[in-house]
């Protein structure tokens, strides 16, 4: 009786160990955008102690618009140190993103209203300070709805990005709409 119960229960442990994985990427898509405060979806993710590797991550446009993704980056990889991950406040060494696309969909004809006046009025204000010291992209294409030509940045690198109310997706938005030469659209 007892071999039956012990073979139950290492059954048990590895379909446990088995779910848990399999949820691993919905539950970190879910727990990142209440965290940065916008929905995003990942296709995969991997974690290691001192690094985070993601493959297709997305944040989607609120649902009037056209379009269905607003941001999305092929690869991210995300480099820091657990000791200071969890301190206050909050450090990340590195966040890089590889061929991102950003599309900007227009509302109105002078372009003062669109996806991305949306996504940044649904942020809401979290508690804590996080800073995250190098954010880069590799490789981005900008596509604006008005616009049949797609504008390519090679690389955009921004340094000692800080947020006070959490996660700093409001700083990192308007940095990336200036280095672009589009934060008019914000």
């Amino acid at each position: 009786m007892s071999r039956i119960g012990w073979k139950m229960g290492s059954l048990i442990v590895l379909a446990a160990l088995v779910f848990c994985w399999l949820i691993k990427t919905p539950v970190t898509a879910h727990y990142w955008g209440k965290r940065i405060g916008i929905p995003v979806m990942l296709e995969r993710v991997s974690y290691w102690p001192s690094r985070t590797n993601m493959r297709e991550f997305r944040i989607h446009n609120p649902k009037s618009f056209k379009n269905h993704t607003a941001f999305s980056a092929e690869n991210g990889h995300i480099l820091y140190r657990a000791n200071h991950l969890f301190s206050t406040p909050s450090e990340i060494d590195l966040i890089e993103l590889d061929n991102v696309e950003l599309d900007i969909e227009f509302t109105n004809p002078l372009g003062t209203e669109n996806n991305w006046t949306g996504l940044i009025s649904k942020i809401k204000p979290r508690t804590g300070t996080v800073v995250i010291h190098k954010f880069a992209i590799n490789n981005l294409t900008v596509r604006k709805t008005d616009d049949s030509t797609p504008n390519h940045y090679s690389r955009i690198e921004l340094e000692e990005v800080e947020g006070s109310g959490g996660f700093p997706t409001q700083e990192l938005i308007s940095e990336i709409f200036k280095a672009a030469n589009i934060d008019r659209y914000l």
